[in-house]
């Protein structure tokens, strides 16, 4: 049985990507709402997911080996073969003390990172679909809604964010961004004759907003605003006059409640943002930076290596639990020099490049250039290279070339 033209291929697209982006939010808030140990629950998501990676990537290989010699892939590769090649020899050979265990390095790096954006890699060309943006959309609002529902039966409308002790507001506040771009692009160009799909496309990026910056995560709002332009950019390419002055009416509207609510309703948030580049935690973020790129400097060629989370946690973070430096291109430069940083740049120009031309043959498709845009934001400001795995299914879906079996309707 041939994956493409398939029902099996959009249903597995669907379940991938959502759980992808959205798993972690949901699983963790049931985990809390029933009392399970949210560490075993992680795993046991983390590992299905592995699992309907590994049998994905297995079926593509058997069906043609030929896609993974493509330049994404093999970009890739060397990124993560360096990557784990530079965290044995610093623990076995150098006696770097590593800030995780060895195993949860390669657990995160292989099962979380690379194997889900080879997977999105393969995978997302074999769709392309005017539907897509519109059932992601349904799925995530679903994940994402019924996460919003136990949260607040857990905690009531109290809480000024939303957070648990097992859960980072930060990826919180990045999934539910990401939920609002793929609903904003399929209300541009979803189904113009289904005008029910549309209106609930249109609900879902305006809660899913909302909910974003509820959650409170200033980087992710700043690359959402970055990928909203693109969205728009992209919308007036492919609108006519009076469209755009609807759109324009539309648009101030919603941007005037968006500003009521973030003053009113979420007046800590709002502060937070006046605040930005200039309070505490955004000061040493900033010198550790610094410290990644004074490493890169000493290690041009081979970076710094493992070495680069230690010295930051006893320079930079000596009073905190964080041990990295919160920006995705300083710690690859730190870490792993130019020969990870090259490899790195390529996957983003390749990922970038063809999002961009596939936007420009199936404008309904302009969303995996968003998220790609927005993702690449977030780990601008929160992270460290082996537990973004939203970062690498986005650029996974977005370097996806059309022509692997494309399905075009």
């Amino acid at each position: 049985m041939s994956f493409a033209n398939s029902p099996l291929l959009r249903l597995q697209f669907v379940v991938f990507v959502a759980l992808g982006l959205f798993g972690q939010v949901l699983f963790s808030v049931i985990a809390h709402f029933l009392g399970f140990d949210n560490r075993v629950c992680m795993l046991l998501y983390r590992g299905g997911y592995l699992c309907l990676c590994s049998y994905i990537v297995v079926y593509s290989f058997k069906e043609s080996n030929k896609i993974f010699l493509r330049p994404f892939p093999i970009s890739l590769f060397f990124f993560w073969f360096y990557y784990f090649m530079r965290l044995v020899w610093d623990s076995s050979v150098a006696n770097v003390d590593l800030m995780l265990p060895i195993w949860e390095f390669f657990a995160w790096g292989f099962g979380s990172c690379f194997l889900p954006s080879l997977t999105a890699f393969v995978l997302s060309g074999r769709v392309i679909r005017q539907s897509n943006s519109a059932f992601l959309g349904i799925a995530g609002a679903f994940m994402l809604g019924t996460a919003s529902i136990l949260f607040f039966l857990i905690n009531g409308f109290e809480r000024v964010r939303f957070m648990l002790p097992n859960l980072n507001p930060i990826n919180v506040s990045q999934s539910f961004m990401l939920l609002s771009l793929i609903g904003l692009s399929s209300v541009f160009w979803g189904s113009r004759s289904n005008r029910r799909i549309r209106a609930l496309s249109f609900a879902v990026f305006f809660l899913a907003l909302m909910m974003g910056a509820y959650a409170g995560s200033r980087g992710a709002m700043l690359s959402f605003a970055a990928s909203c332009i693109v969205l728009i950019f992209l919308y007036f390419q492919s609108s006519f006059t009076f469209k755009r002055r609807k759109f324009f009416a539309v648009a101030g509207v919603l941007f005037a409640s968006f500003f009521l609510f973030i003053t009113f309703v979420l007046p800590s948030f709002f502060e937070r943002i006046n605040t930005s580049g200039f309070d505490a935690n955004s000061i040493i973020r900033m010198m550790a930076f610094k410290e990644s790129f004074d490493a890169f400097l000493g290690h041009p060629l081979f970076g710094a290596g493992f070495r680069l989370h230690l010295n930051l946690q006893e320079n930079i973070y000596s009073d905190f639990s964080v041990w990295f430096p919160h920006n995705l291109i300083a710690e690859s430069l730190g870490l792993g020099g130019m020969l990870l940083s090259v490899a790195l740049c390529c996957c983003l120009i390749l990922a970038f490049r063809n999002a961009y031309a596939l936007s420009q043959s199936f404008e309904f498709e302009s969303w995996r250039l968003a998220i790609l845009v927005a993702s690449f934001g977030f780990v601008l400001f929160s992270g460290h290279l082996s537990n973004i795995p939203l970062f690498w299914i986005a650029m996974g879906i977005a370097a996806s070339p059309r022509d692997i079996s494309a399905e075009k309707s």
